[in-house]
């Protein structure tokens, strides 16, 4: 059985966990309507009391419709990262893509393609996966 926590915003806390990892433990931390902001307010070393295998870390969509630059958004994602590693142990530590929307003007397409491309490229420097979805 694996362990996994999952951190995010309402994708993240509307996500069948059940039904996709039936035979594994999921802690959920999505929240809807949370920015890397609200997050990184949240998360503490009482979320890590369990051993956990891996975090998948999916944020920042909501960031962007409150007009935050790619540039503080990646660092905000980084200072996540840097609290799970603190406490997460050995987990592996997965960045994953921000999805794309159905042309929804605060969140543009264009920008989420572009935004994803950094944090590729941040995630590889930091050392963590990082998950087209």
């Amino acid at each position: 059985m694996t362990t996994l926590m999952l951190i995010g915003d309402s994708i993240t806390a509307g996500y069948d966990t059940a039904g996709s990892f039936p035979e594994d433990r999921i802690v959920n931390k999505g929240v809807d309507g949370d920015s890397t902001v609200e997050c990184l307010g949240r998360i503490g070393e009482e979320w890590f009391q369990a051993p956990l295998d891996a975090v998948c870390i999916c944020i920042g969509t909501n960031d962007i419709a409150q007009g935050r630059t790619d540039a503080v958004i990646l660092a905000n994602i980084e200072r996540i990262v840097d609290t799970v590693r603190r406490y997460a142990g050995a987990a592996a530590i997965y960045c994953t893509s921000i999805f794309p929307t159905r042309e929804n003007a605060v969140r543009p397409n264009e920008r989420i393609v572009g935004f994803n491309a950094q944090l590729r490229q941040r995630a590889s420097e930091i050392g963590c996966s990082f998950l087209d979805l």
